[in-house]
């Protein structure tokens, strides 16, 4: 592997280049190269604020043994993606919350109220203060740790010389220590006081008074609202912003522009202008004096990533849809992630004899209506189903049911677009994976009831997957049967039937040729084309055949012998 030698800490540290970097905020691949980058910055930042002093592993047993009230804390990097020519990384400890608490440790750092910065703005706007905000790059690191030893465990990409684990006994704050904020606090606090200015215990973090000069000499009045490492000053004198001596080190990242066209790119960073050129336009000279100046940078893209083409070009649907989810327009489908948790519909009627265990359904189920016109108790999950909370109150639910003597039957679909022939005309983000988590669950809700069921449109792909046949095999689903939508009622825009089929998979042959008796025979002439069908609605079950299905599961348990009524 890569690696450099930088000086930390009184020695020299190696930093090696990792194999791929993840942001820690989207979970998107960053460039090695940029974060290697990054992580050389960060090791240069802890030597320059001289954060610690460098130890062996031996070294820091051997502090470890003199002070028992050393604390030893791992660390670990945390990268995010700035722009096109930057990746953030910081090294943070990973404080965790173990042992004595922070808030009786005193570890508390105060934030400003809503009400401060209100009446802050107020003032400005009243009084035409100067506004001005300042971003301090590395606070924590600039702040002294007071009465503690803190041996932090370096990530193993920052090892000593030898590839030997390195530790840095620390002596200023870092990331993701608890008290950190407040070390950070304390070091401004003193500062800010000295300048003149002095806050209250109500708001600590809204400092006032009048500022003096080196000589004590007043320069006027100023405030200061702190929000860690964020603040906002505002004074009546503008002098008075130089007279505090504030450094803004704040980061400026240059605005990316990316373009498909070379020739374009090579106008605008060339010196003279092409006599014959066809891009030259007035903001041509603008736009390199911004270039010279780093506030843009101006970057080649591929024209098939380009998420421009989406709006000068016919695209091919696969890239429509591609460029669509990037901008994030998707389209409105019928996701289970959108529904409710879990709603319980517990009716209270002694002579109920059945309970009806819904899995993927809609929050307004035609199923649950059915069930509270038939005085049956019903319970639908919608959406986190995987979750053990969320299966610990269904095998509740269920299990207080049969203690009830109530036969339980469990119905379970999951989404199916994944396994649609018209996936193809949609991007189809995130589903395939939905759909994994959904299945991999059902086994357990399928093996609750007293008999049970499974449902997908006939002729999805979802059929032939290897974890379909698996969980159904499992589930012991081996009786099938199709239902016919035309013979529940569905019709298309042009006032046709829909000629969409479901299957059915049961662990009960009387459940299916119920529903197949009913709804499985189909004599119409024609049915809704294409483009006349809702598929939305087509996702829910119709009245119709929610009663046909109540109708089928008491056809089941009446064939087994558990119930004659």
């Amino acid at each position: 592997h890569e690696s450099v030698t930088v000086r930390l800490g009184g020695g020299k540290v190696r930093v090696w280049k990792p194999d791929t970097i993840i942001d820690d905020q989207t979970l998107e691949s960053l460039d090695t190269n940029l974060g290697f980058e990054g992580m050389q910055e960060e090791v240069n930042n802890l030597e320059a604020c001289q954060t610690g002093d460098l130890l062996s592993e031996a070294e820091a047993k051997a502090v470890q043994k003199v002070n028992k009230s050393a604390r030893v804390i791992g660390a670990r990097w945390v990268c995010a993606f700035k722009s096109a020519i930057r990746v953030r990384c910081r090294i943070v400890a990973k404080d965790l919350a173990r042992g004595t608490s922070a808030r009786k440790m005193g570890y508390s750092s105060p934030t400003p109220s809503c009400e401060s910065l209100h009446l802050m703005l107020i003032l400005c706007a009243t009084l035409n203060l100067f506004l001005r905000s300042l971003d301090i790059s590395h606070a924590f690191m600039h702040s002294p740790l007071e009465d503690q030893i803190v041996l932090l465990r370096l990530p193993l990409s920052v090892s000593l010389c030898d590839g030997s684990v390195a530790f840095l006994k620390l002596k200023r704050a870092l990331n993701g220590l608890r008290d950190a904020s407040l070390a950070w606090l304390r070091l401004l606090a003193g500062t800010i006081q000295g300048q003149g200015l002095w806050s209250d215990t109500l708001e600590p973090c809204f400092y006032q008074g009048k500022v003096l000069d080196s000589k004590a000499n007043e320069l006027g009045i100023a405030m200061l609202l702190v929000y860690v490492d964020d603040i906002l000053l505002a004074t009546l004198i503008q002098r008075v912003v130089s007279g505090l001596g504030w450094q803004h080190e704040g980061e400026i990242v240059p605005i990316v522009m990316e373009s498909d066209s070379s020739s374009a790119i090579q106008l605008v960073q060339g010196i003279d202008l092409p006599k014959r050129s066809r891009h030259i336009e007035i903001r041509l000279e603008w736009l390199r004096d911004k270039l010279k100046s780093e506030e843009i940078t101006l970057i080649h893209k591929q024209g098939v990533e380009n998420v421009a083409d989406l709006f000068t070009k016919c695209l091919p649907s696969k890239d429509f849809y591609r460029h669509r989810s990037t901008l994030g327009i998707d389209r409105v489908g019928f996701p289970v992630q959108d529904l409710a948790e879990l709603f319980v519909e517990a009716m209270p009627k002694r002579t109920a004899y059945y309970a009806f265990l819904e899995v993927c359904c809609d929050k307004d189920s035609a199923l649950k209506r059915a069930c509270s016109t038939s005085g049956f108790r019903y319970l639908g999950v919608s959406s986190n189903m995987e979750m053990l909370g969320v299966q610990r109150r269904v095998r509740d639910f269920v299990e207080q049911q049969k203690t009830e003597g109530l036969l339980v039957h469990v119905h379970v679909s999951t989404p199916c677009a994944t396994g649609s022939p018209l996936r193809n005309f949609h991007a189809g983000v995130g589903e395939t994976e939905t759909w994994k988590i959904v299945m991999s669950s059902a086994s357990f809700y399928l093996s609750l009831g007293d008999q049970a069921s499974f449902e997908l449109p006939k002729h999805n792909q979802i059929w032939d997957r290897e974890l379909t046949h698996k969980t159904l095999e499992r589930s012991g689903l081996i009786f099938s049967g199709t239902v016919r939508l035309c013979k529940t009622g569905l019709i298309g825009k042009s006032c046709l039937p829909i000629g969409k089929q479901l299957r059915f998979v049961s662990t009960s042959g009387a459940f299916v040729t119920s529903l197949e008796r009913r709804f499985g025979q189909c004599d119409c002439p024609e049915h809704a084309a294409l483009n006349e069908v809702h598929f939305g609605k087509t996702a829910l079950y119709s009245p119709v055949l929610a009663r046909g299905i109540l109708n089928a599961m008491k056809e089941g348990f009446k064939e087994s012998g558990k119930i004659k009524r």
